[in-house]
């Protein structure tokens, strides 16, 4: 099964953002992050956003749709935890 996801650097906003619709990051991927910062040499501390909110079974094939979602709604200004469906999850 191919999972699709979705990871983003924005140091204008200090943060990294990482979104999974089924599973949380990966340790491998952590450590990747860190050789690509280590490059990029930032002035400032970042913030990693991590997307716990499991949006999908791990039976089903959907996880492009919700990684297109998430990018669309980013772009569209929603905040991380919006995208994320985070804010759902908290008004339930």
């Amino acid at each position: 099964m191919l999972f699709t996801l979705m990871q983003e650097m924005d140091l204008s906003s200090n943060s990294i953002e990482w979104y999974d619709s089924f599973r949380p990051i990966p340790k491998d991927i952590l450590e990747d992050c860190k050789l690509i910062l280590k490059c990029l040499k930032p002035n400032t501390v970042l913030k990693l956003k991590e997307n716990r909110v499991i949006q999908q079974s791990d039976k089903s094939a959907n996880c492009g749709y919700f990684c297109a979602r998430f990018l669309i709604d980013r772009v569209r200004n929603k905040s991380f935890s919006e995208a994320t469906g985070y804010d759902d999850k908290v008004r339930i």
